[in-house]
């Protein structure tokens, strides 16, 4: 869409910020961390639906897309945590090791990467 007049951008933009300001106040007096992350993604959601339902450009919904894109992430790590805690920490260990790696001019056969800690891996993958 066209785009908004500059003595309009400051006042939206403000409306913004306080609107997320609130939607995160209300997030935190809700009882845990999950419940606080499920209302952001919902509330962000529901903003992004009528976004899209009026087709406003992606220059006035893209704030919102990160903040949603960013708790839906927040919540997968903490649901990921809380049922899967040993594998969680050995990817965030391994990661540093082997990022470095490019998979394709790797040559070395099937065998794990340096910095690898293959009994670890087998033990979390069996648990």
């Amino acid at each position: 869409g066209p785009a908004l007049p500059d003595n309009l951008q400051q006042p939206l933009s403000t409306m913004r910020q306080e609107f997320c300001t609130l939607l995160s106040a209300m997030a935190n007096r809700l009882d845990g961390q999950d419940s606080g992350l499920v209302f952001l993604v919902n509330n962000y959601d529901l903003v992004l639906t009528v976004f899209h339902e009026r087709h406003l450009s992606r220059s006035a919904t893209s704030v919102f897309e990160d903040l949603h894109s960013d708790q839906v992430q927040k919540f997968v790590e903490s649901q990921l945590m809380r049922h899967f805690p040993e594998l969680v920490t050995f990817v965030k260990n391994t990661e540093p090791a082997v990022a470095h790696i490019d998979e394709t001019a790797r040559s070395g056969g099937p065998s794990p990467p340096p910095g690898v800690d293959v009994q670890k891996m087998e033990q979390v993958v069996r648990s």
